[in-house]
Parts: structure tokens; C-alpha cells; sequence
């Protein structure tokens, strides 16, 4: 009548799908991850163009300044 032999609560399936689980959550946040990171790099570019203009729009200025 002993049962300790018996795997309450530690069944393989239930080992597995935990696995299972854990590397959909790690894809996910690796697609999540790869999608800021492009966002980061778009608004790095978009930023960058920003500050090229108001570069171009100052001599601009400067020039009217001089005239």
C-alpha cells in the first residue's frame, strides 16, 4: 500500500511541455526583441536625417546672416 514510488505532480509530459513552453516564451521574446531593435535603428536613421537638416537649415541662416 506504499506509493511513494508513484510520480505525483513530476510527470514527463508535464517535464516536456514546460520545455516545450519555455521555448515558444524565449522565440517570442526574441521576435519582440528583433522587431525594437529595428524600430531603434529606423528612428536612429530618421534622427540622424533630422539632424542633417537643421545642420543645412543653420548655414543656411548663417549665410543669409552674411549677406
Amino acid at each position: 500500500k506504499n506509493l511513494d514510488w508513484f510520480p505525483r505532480m513530476r510527470a514527463m509530459s508535464l517535464v516536456s511541455n514546460e520545455g516545450e513552453g519555455e521555448q515558444n516564451e524565449i522565440r517570442n521574446l526574441q521576435d519582440k526583441l528583433n522587431t525594437t531593435m529595428k524600430l531603434v535603428s529606423h528612428l536612429t536613421s530618421q534622427l540622424n536625417e533630422l539632424k542633417e537638416q537643421m545642420t543645412e537649415q543653420r548655414k543656411r541662416r548663417q549665410r543669409m546672416g552674411f549677406v
